[in-house]
């Protein structure tokens, strides 16, 4: 198989290579602007300068856009835990609520399972968005 490499005289023949010219640093950027005008997001792209931009900006507040949110920084903790409770025993050796005396259910939700007392809270007790003990139980 033959190679494409050029021949020794063709190196020979080929003008030196100019390293010291310096490259023309480039004028013109593309660049890309997120807002929202009117409740709808746009993107707006435009080539110049970067000095450029400020003007661009001002300009598009003056016509009544608003810079998109910004995403919060730092990692999110997700939910927080649930504080699990020490479940008291009655006398036939069965887990009941400390508080209300009932014996603990487990219950599934969300493809996950937990264990909680089924009795209403009352007064200052911790109480679900439902109405019912909040407390729940380690296993």
């Amino acid at each position: 198989m033959p190679t494409n490499l050029p021949s020794r005289a063709q190196i020979e023949q080929a003008g030196d290579l100019d390293f010291e010219t310096q490259r023309k640093p480039r004028q013109e950027l593309r660049i890309t602007v997120k807002a929202s005008m009117n409740g709808f997001p746009v993107e707006l792209a435009f080539d110049g300068g970067i000095q450029q931009l400020p003007a661009i900006t001002k300009r598009l507040r003056e016509m009544g856009a608003e810079a998109p949110p910004v995403p919060r920084a730092g990692t999110w903790p997700g939910k927080p835990k649930v504080e699990l409770t020490q479940p008291a025993y009655d006398g036939n050796g069965d887990a009941i609520c400390p508080v209300h005396k009932r014996k603990i259910v487990t219950r599934e939700w969300d493809g996950r399972s937990f264990r909680c007392c089924p009795a209403k809270a009352s007064g200052d007790e911790k109480a679900n968005t439902k109405g019912y003990c909040a407390l729940r139980f380690a296993e």
